[in-house]
C-alpha cells in the first residue's frame, strides 16, 4: 500500500483533532486539553463570521468526557455571552450526561434549589452580590461536608480567595454576569475553583485608573497581582489577586490568570510562566478574564502570614457562634442532605468536625424540628464521632439538645454500641 497523499493526511489530522467545524456544526471530540478551548472559540467565531446564527454542538464523536473547571467555566462564559448579547442559538446533539450535569452551555442561576445539595462540578452564573454570597456559601459548605480538612486555615483561605475573585467580576469586569465552578479532588487533596467573565478585561479596567497605565494585557495582569493595585483606591482595596497570589506562593497550590489574550501561570514551585490565552469576547475590546486556582488543603497554610497579619472571618464560623462566642450552634434542621442515610450522616459529621477543628470550640447540636433519624445516620454521625473523640472528649466538646424521645433513643443506642465495640476491642 502506498503512502497516503497530502489530502488524506490532512483529513486524518482533522478526524483526530479535538474540535472540528463543518459549516454551522462544531464537532467536539474532547475538551480535556486547554488548547481545545481556543479551538472551540475559533470554530464558533468562524461559523458566526459566515453568518450562522444557529450553531450545533455535536458530541457524537466524543472520545473523552473529561472536562476540568478551567475549560468548562470560560466555555460557559463565552457561549452565554454570545447567546445573551448576540442572539446565537446553540443546539446540542448527543450530549453526554456528564456534560449536561456540568451545565457548560446553560449555567445555573442561583435560586435553582434542585442543584443546592450537589453544587460542585457545575457552572454557576452570578449577577449580583446576593448571587455571590449564595453560591460561595453553597460551594464552601459542600467542601466542608464532603472532606475532613485538618488544616484549620485551609477553609477560610478557600472562602476568602473565592469571595475576592468573584467580587472582582462584579466590581471591575463591566459585565452583566460572571461564572464559577468548584471541584473537589479528594485523591489529590485539592480544591479547584475557576471564575470567568466575558467583560472588559484587566487591561481596560486598569487603564481607566488615575494611578496605573499598563502597557499591555500581560503588564496589566502583573500589576493586578500586586498589593493595593486597583482601578479606584477610594472604592476598592485591590488585595484580592495579591492575597491569592501570596497564598499560592507559600507552596499550597497553583493559579492561572488569563485576560485579553495574555496568560500568567504561577506553579506550585513558585515559578511564573507567561504565554497567550483565549479571548472570551470579541464583540468588545477587552476579551474577558479567567482566574483558575488550586489549593492543596493538606499542605500547611498560614493565612495571617500570607495577608500580612490580616485574618479574614469565615461567614460560616461567625454565623455558628453563640452570643458569647464560646460555643458553636449547629442546627440540624438547616441541613438539606437529610437524616436517613449514612452518606448524609458522613456529610454532617465532616461539617461539625471541620467547624470544631477550625475554631477549637465545642459544638451544640440542636435537634429542634427533627422528628426522626435513621439508625445508620445516628451511628455515622454521632456513634463514629463518639468513637473518634472518646467518652471524655465527646462529653467535653459535643452537646446534643432538643431531641425527642425517639431520636434520643436512636442516638444513645448508636453511642452505646460504639462504646461496647471499643470496650470489647480493649479486652
Amino acid at each position: 500500500m502506498g503512502r497516503p497523499n497530502i489530502l488524506e493526511r490532512l483529513q486524518n489530522k482533522l478526524n483526530d483533532s479535538a474540535i472540528e467545524r463543518r459549516d454551522g456544526v462544531i464537532i467536539i471530540r474532547s475538551l480535556k486539553e486547554r488548547i481545545s478551548l481556543r479551538h472551540f472559540i475559533s470554530a464558533v467565531l468562524e461559523a458566526r463570521h459566515e453568518g450562522y446564527q444557529e450553531i450545533t454542538l455535536d458530541f457524537s464523536k466524543l472520545k473523552n468526557e473529561t472536562v476540568y473547571a478551567n475549560i468548562a467555566v470560560p466555555l460557559a462564559a463565552f457561549c452565554d455571552n454570545l447567546r445573551t448579547n448576540s442572539g446565537v442559538v446553540f443546539r446540542l446533539h448527543e450530549t453526554p450526561n456528564s456534560f449536561v450535569d456540568k451545565r457548560l452551555i446553560e449555567p445555573i442561576s442561583f435560586g435553582f434549589n434542585e442543584h443546592s445539595n450537589n453544587p460542585l462540578n457545575k457552572v454557576w452564573k452570578f449577577e449580583s452580590p446576593e448571587d455571590v454570597f449564595g453560591i460561595v456559601t453553597l460551594l464552601i459548605d459542600a467542601i466542608r461536608e464532603r472532606e475532613l480538612i485538618t488544616n484549620k486555615d485551609a477553609l477560610v483561605s478557600l472562602e476568602w480567595s473565592l469571595n475576592e475573585v468573584v467580587d472582582n467580576v462584579l466590581q471591575h469586569a463591566d459585565s452583566d454576569s460572571g461564572y464559577v465552578m468548584g471541584q473537589l479532588h479528594s485523591g489529590q487533596k485539592q480544591v479547584v475553583f475557576c471564575v470567568a467573565d466575558a467583560g472588559q478585561g484587566i487591561y481596560n479596567s486598569l487603564s481607566t485608573s488615575d494611578f496605573y497605565k499598563p502597557s499591555d494585557s500581560m503588564d496589566a495582569i502583573t500589576l493586578a497581582m500586586k498589593e493595593g493595585v486597583t482601578r479606584s483606591k477610594t472604592e476598592h482595596q485591590g488585595n484580592g489577586l495579591w492575597g491569592l497570589h501570596r497564598i499560592i506562593e507559600s507552596g499550597t497550590g497553583e493559579m492561572t490568570i488569563t485576560s485579553s489574550g495574555a496568560r500568567i501561570h504561577i506553579g506550585n514551585d513558585g515559578q511564573i510562566t507567561k504565554d497567550s490565552g483565549p479571548y472570551l469576547s470579541h464583540a468588545r475590546k477587552g476579551g474577558g478574564t479567567i482566574v483558575d486556582f488550586q489549593i492543596n488543603y493538606q499542605k500547611p497554610i498560614n493565612i495571617e502570614n500570607a495577608l500580612n497579619g490580616h485574618r479574614p472571618d469565615s461567614y460560616r464560623v461567625l454565623s455558628s457562634l453563640n452570643e458569647t462566642g464560646e460555643r458553636l450552634m449547629y442546627r440540624l434542621d438547616e441541613k438539606a442532605s437529610g437524616y436517613g442515610t449514612r452518606q448524609s450522616g458522613l456529610r454532617i459529621r465532616n461539617d461539625i468536625e471541620n467547624l470544631m477543628l477550625e475554631t477549637g470550640l465545642p459544638v451544640v447540636v440542636d435537634f429542634d424540628k427533627i422528628a426522626i433519624v435513621s439508625s445508620s445516620f445516628a451511628d455515622e454521625t454521632f456513634g463514629k464521632m463518639f468513637k473518634k473523640l472518646g467518652p471524655v472528649g465527646f462529653m467535653q466538646r459535643v452537646r446534643l439538645e432538643n431531641m425527642n424521645s425517639t431520636v434520643s433513643s436512636l442516638v444513645n443506642k448508636a453511642i452505646e454500641q460504639r462504646l461496647t465495640e471499643a470496650t470489647d476491642h480493649e479486652k
